[in-house]
Parts: C-alpha cells; sequence; structure tokens
C-alpha cells in the first residue's frame, strides 16, 4: 500500500471515528437531557411544593433539562405552586367582598373542596422557554405523587406590569384553561384597561386580548387572606419615570413560619417581610423569588440584607429573578447557609400547613 492511500485511510479513520463520538455524545446528553427525574421509592407521600419555571443557570449549579431564559439581563420569573387546601364547613374561599372581587371562580372552589391548590405566580417572558420548562417539570414529576384533583391549574397571578413576569404562558394558558382566574393588583384588573394595553402595545400587552374581564379578580391594597393558607400583599413603588405602579407578594402559611413567594419587591425585600410580618404576626421562614437588587448599588443592597438579618436571623434567602450574582458572597457571608440562590428548575417542599 502506497503511502498516499495510507494517509487517506489515516483520514477516513479520524473522520469515522469522529462521527462516532460526536454521535454519542449527542445520544449520551439526549438521554441526560430528557431523562424523567425517577420517583422516590417506597410510600409516595404529597407535599407542598413550589417549582421554580424560568431563572438563572448559575455556572456551579447544573439544572438541566430546563432551559436558560435571559432578558436585558434581568431573568424572567415564573413560579408554579401546589398546595394542600382545606375549607371549614361553610367557610367562604375569600375574604373579599363581592363589589371587590367580583365572583368566586367555580374552578378555585372545586380545587379547594378537593384540598388542593394548583397554580402560577407569574409567566416568565418567553413562551417557548416557559412552555418548555413547563411540559419538562410536569413529565419530571410523577403522577402517582400528584393527586388528580391537583393536575390541572385553578388560578394564576400576576404580580405586576413588567413583561417578564406574564408574556410567557399567558397565551398558552388561556387558550389550554379558558376561563381560568385571574389575580391583579388593583391597578390591572380593570378589563377595558386590559383590552386597551392589548391594543396601543401589542408587542408587550398582545395577550391580553384573551382575557375576559369576568375571569379577572381584583387585589386590593394592602393585606389579602385568600384562603386558610395564602395570603396576598399588595404594596406600591415608583417607577423611574414616578409612575406609581403596584406589585403582588404571595405569602404562605406554614407551621414554620411565612413563605414569601415575590415577583421583584420593588418595594424592596426588607419592606415586604416587614410588611408581611405586620400583617399577620407570624414570622418569615422563607423569602424566595425576585429582589431587583440588580437595579441598586452594592452597598445598598448589602445594607437591606444587613437589615433582613437583624429582623429575622434564621429566615432563609432564596432569591432568583432581577438578583446579581455579586449578592452570593455577601449573602453567604450575612446569612452562611440560609443563603440558597434558586437554582431553574429548582423545587422547593414547603413546610407543614400550620394548625394553630
Amino acid at each position: 500500500m502506497t503511502r498516499r492511500k495510507m494517509r487517506r485511510l489515516a483520514i477516513l479513520l479520524m473522520v469515522l471515528v469522529g462521527a462516532a463520538l460526536s454521535i454519542g455524545y449527542a445520544q449520551l446528553r439526549s438521554q441526560r437531557t430528557n431523562r424523567p427525574i425517577q420517583p422516590p421509592t417506597g410510600t409516595i407521600r404529597w407535599t407542598d411544593t413550589l417549582n421554580n419555571l424560568c431563572g438563572q443557570e448559575r455556572p456551579d449549579v447544573q439544572a438541566q433539562p430546563f432551559r436558560q431564559q435571559l432578558v436585558d439581563e434581568r431573568i424572567a420569573q415564573s413560579f408554579w405552586l401546589l398546595i394542600r387546601e382545606t375549607l371549614n364547613g361553610d367557610e367562604p374561599l375569600f375574604t373579599l367582598t363581592r363589589e371587590t372581587a367580583g365572583f368566586v371562580p367555580r374552578p378555585l372552589q372545586r380545587a379547594v373542596d378537593t384540598g388542593y391548590l394548583n397554580f402560577f405566580f407569574d409567566l416568565g417572558y418567553d413562551p417557548v422557554v416557559w412552555n418548555y420548562n413547563h411540559r419538562v417539570l410536569k413529565a419530571e414529576l410523577s403522577v402517582s405523587e400528584i393527586p388528580p384533583a391537583a393536575r390541572e391549574p385553578n388560578l394564576v397571578f400576576i404580580s405586576h406590569l413588567h413583561e417578564t413576569h406574564h408574556r410567557g404562558g399567558f397565551r398558552q394558558l388561556l387558550v389550554q384553561h379558558p376561563g381560568i382566574p385571574l389575580f391583579f393588583p388593583t391597578t390591572l384588573i380593570d378589563g377595558k384597561s386590559l383590552t386597551h394595553l392589548a391594543a396601543v402595545a401589542p408587542k408587550q400587552f398582545g395577550h391580553f386580548a384573551l382575557v375576559d374581564p369576568r375571569q379577572v379578580f381584583k387585589l386590593p391594597d394592602g393585606f389579602t387572606r385568600l384562603t386558610a393558607r395564602l395570603s396576598a400583599l399588595v404594596l406600591t413603588f415608583n417607577e423611574k419615570d414616578g409612575v406609581l405602579n403596584r406589585e403582588t407578594t404571595l405569602l404562605v402559611d406554614t407551621a414554620d413560619g411565612l413563605v414569601i413567594v415575590s415577583g421583584c419587591s420593588h418595594a424592596t425585600p426588607e419592606k415586604v417581610i416587614k410588611q408581611a410580618r405586620r400583617a399577620t404576626g407570624r414570622p418569615v421562614h422563607r423569602f424566595v423569588g425576585g429582589t431587583e437588587w440588580i437595579s441598586v448599588s452594592k452597598n445598598n443592597f448589602i445594607s437591606q440584607m444587613e437589615g433582613i438579618h437583624a429582623m429575622m436571623p434564621d429566615i432563609w434567602l432564596c432569591p432568583n429573578h432581577c438578583t446579581p450574582n455579586s449578592a452570593t458572597k455577601p449573602g453567604r457571608r450575612i446569612f452562611g447557609d440560609h443563603y440558597r440562590p434558586l437554582r431553574l428548575g429548582a423545587r422547593i417542599e414547603l413546610p407543614a400547613p400550620n394548625d394553630d
């Protein structure tokens, strides 16, 4: 065999080996990416959960197969919560009056009657990312672990108007679940104003055109108890142009204290925690979600951290949306192991209900 033929044969072998390795790696990655989490062995018990559908991929945590979502250096926000809930006798579902809340949504009433709440808090920014993450997460939660009554969402909370919090899954959710109850802060509840937003700014708010005003519910300023375990806290904040806006934060009552679920905390996490404690008289066990620390100086958010720690030394802080990576080092210095940046695709098991 001539030297030229040997060289050609060697090149051909290298190409074939390289192709085989590439195919093998792609298959391995596909299996790893699409492999569902196996259900736990033994007796399967129901646990209340908070699932992070959109967030930031941090370099020290691999969260495949969930997709990263970055929008103008701000991380889109979406949580999916599954919570046990009960009603005592004829106790009304909401303490809101008909004038402020409209009608009681029957899908939610049925869900609570059966003992479960399945709902979304914000819906992210990108429909492709949100749909993908939601589909994968549902596949990873074993069917046997989710009671039949809790497998379909029964309401949606939108924290505020910023589009990183509502654009993603909105259209898909309304198409699949027409009439699903939607909860907005007071400034967003008027059906005409939603239609107006959809008309004047279709790129940001075009999906609001799908909303039936009868499925929209008002959340007034301040504290509102929605069910025995779930409350809403609506606080005002000023936009950069001076316009007054409002943001909803959810409070879930547990035996260990409140779990605060935040969209951005434009009023600052410190103020949200103070107001939640004042309204409920309960300690705060965990703060989860946005901090808006990406918009302030490092000294500012370190000062907020120190104020939170002075108020609640044992609090768990789990930031994700609009939280800079530069907050991790001081956060861990101040809170220790209780500072846990929330990774994309993370699932938090909530403490047991508060029976008091």
